[in-house]
């Protein structure tokens, strides 16, 4: 997709670390970046991913250049329950007065469990982002044998307090 030219704008490459590309015209680079995010959120970059970073090089028709880290957050799954009901039970382990968390650097660790459904939701807020600084880095990943059995739990207590 190619944006329409205006009077006083510049051709600029896109270009990922993939190998995908696109031209903008944009009125400067600033506006370059902005289109630059834009386009590599709109991104097939598939749903069972975590937070991820993506490097967009950005090169002008005179040859300037800029690169762009675009944050990609993690798609959050449907539930099957209908909106997530997330918790952290103690099986969960962590620390004792907050199952689920534990401390991590500057940050924490976090797992927590939807009764509803059994996915997980993974945290970690002082991930390393790999140009050595810390972002926020979440993931979920699928309801295994311990949390469909905990979720089985749940329904047969409410089952049962109803």
């Amino acid at each position: 997709m190619t944006t329409e030219k205006k009077q006083d704008g510049r051709e600029y490459e896109l270009r990922d670390d993939g190998g995908a590309s696109e031209t903008v015209i944009a009125a400067s680079m600033v506006e370059a970046e902005a289109l630059a995010e834009d386009w590599a959120r709109d991104g097939e970059w598939g749903d069972d991913h975590g937070t991820l970073i993506a490097t967009v090089h950005i090169t002008s028709d005179t040859g300037e250049k800029c690169v762009v880290d675009v944050i990609i957050s993690a798609t959050e799954p449907d539930c099957d329950g209908g909106q997530h009901d997330w918790q952290s039970p103690a099986w969960l382990g962590g620390l004792k007065e907050n199952p689920g968390v534990w401390g991590h650097g500057a940050g924490i660790c976090s797992v927590e469990v939807c009764a509803l459904c059994g996915v997980y939701h993974h945290l970690d807020t002082a991930h390393d982002d790999g140009h050595g600084a810390t972002m926020r880095y979440e993931e979920y990943a699928p309801a295994d044998e311990r949390s469909e059995a905990w979720v089985a739990e749940q329904r047969e207590d409410s089952d049962e307090g109803a």
